[in-house]
């Protein structure tokens, strides 16, 4: 097994946002088009590194999570689904619910595409045990409702990646 160099891990990382972002942007393409997006991520990955073959390997670990997918509107942050039996849904969020303002923080006027937004700061900061506060606009009426931040486990995982 060949050490990742600092300049490496950078490129794996952004490699790696890179194709989180292409998840969420590919969610109506198909198991095959995912596979082949994530072979040719890969294959850059071996190419930045210059080597016949590496191999990345993630432990275990919990994640912070809530429980919702989202799209920021300029109007507020539209949950577009809940995960079932998961925080936000005991908590009484639901599917459609606009939130307006977190712990306080508003939450409208914002772009999508700004990364620096108050709501992405916010659910990239979040701990486990720690409780949003999300005052919300339901069926035309605010509502506050109290969500507290649970974990999500990841499993380890080990990519190897050669050339042929």
């Amino acid at each position: 097994m060949f050490k990742i160099s600092h300049q490496l891990k950078i490129a794996a990382l952004i490699i790696a946002v890179f194709a989180a972002m292409t998840s969420v942007s590919f969610a109506g393409s198909s198991e095959e088009e995912l596979r082949h997006e994530i072979s040719y991520l890969a294959k850059e990955l071996l190419d930045l590194s210059g080597e016949d073959s590496i191999t990345v390997e993630q432990p275990a670990f919990m994640k912070p999570f809530i429980g919702i997918c989202s799209e920021v509107l300029p109007e507020g942050v539209k949950l577009t689904c809940i995960t079932p039996k998961h925080n936000a849904a005991k908590a009484g969020l639901t599917t459609g619910d606009l939130v307006i303002a977190i712990n306080g923080i508003d939450m409208t006027g914002m772009n999508k595409h700004d990364h620096k937004n108050p709501y992405y700061r916010i659910t990239k900061s979040m701990k486990t045990d720690e409780k949003l506060a999300m005052k919300l606009m339901r069926n035309g009426k605010p509502e506050l409702i109290t969500v507290t931040v649970g974990a999500i486990s990841h499993p380890a995982y080990t990519l190897i990646v050669k050339k042929k």
